[in-house]
């Protein structure tokens, strides 16, 4: 008897799943959505399935926020000065409407899939419109705004990228030491154009 009641409780628990509040679950029956959204808490699934998505802010790549340091994908991008670059992204992003992302990729790992198409996408796009003084310049601080706006339009309504962290922007030795140069000379420029000035103004002195 003792036997047969664990043996019952064993297959009732087996047919339950746990809902946690922190993620929307749709239920579905042979794959016909039974309930669009489940409550939080123990509920039987002996003929139905649950497909659940996380309602928090997520990272990629690595999921659920943990305030560690997040993990980074590397992307490639063209500048508009037709130098090939690399670059660590990592972007915080959260569901927008799960019954649309349920309807449309049927599950949490389908819509990682494609948000990495989309982060390899919009990094070409928005790296397509940024130059080397955007990289080395007081332009840097915009970089996160316009790689996030170029992977939400690639991205579908249903998940939205709320935060990108461009890090580790891996410039071509020769192109950065050809800027180094670059800056250098300009600043013997304006250094030269300095001192004409000045000797001019002395000279006009010594005249009047």
């Amino acid at each position: 008897m003792k036997n047969f009641v664990i043996l019952f409780l064993a297959l009732t628990l087996s047919a339950c799943s746990f809902v946690d509040s922190t993620e929307h679950c749709v239920e579905t029956r042979y794959g016909d959505v039974v309930s669009p959204k489940v409550s939080a808490g123990i509920t039987t699934t002996i003929t139905t399935q649950l497909n659940c998505f996380p309602l928090t802010q997520q990272q990629f790549p690595g999921g659920t926020v943990t305030g560690e340091e997040a993990k980074a994908e590397e992307v490639e991008f063209l500048t508009r000065d037709s130098v090939m670059m690399k670059a660590e992204i990592a972007i915080n992003w959260k569901y927008a409407d799960v019954n649309k992302a349920f309807v449309t990729r049927r599950s949490h790992e389908a819509v990682l899939s494609e948000l990495a198409n989309a982060v390899r996408s919009g990094s070409r796009d928005a790296g397509a419109t940024i130059g080397l003084p955007d990289l080395m310049g007081a332009g840097r601080a915009e970089l996160d705004e316009k790689f996030k706006d170029a992977i939400n339009r690639q991205m579908s309504t249903y998940a939205r990228v709320e935060k990108v962290y461009i890090r580790s922007v891996k410039i071509p030795p020769n192109i950065e030491a050809l800027w180094a140069q670059t800056i250098a000379m300009s600043a013997e420029q304006q250094k030269a154009r300095a001192a004409f000035v000045t000797d001019s103004l002395n000279a006009r002195r010594t005249v009047i």
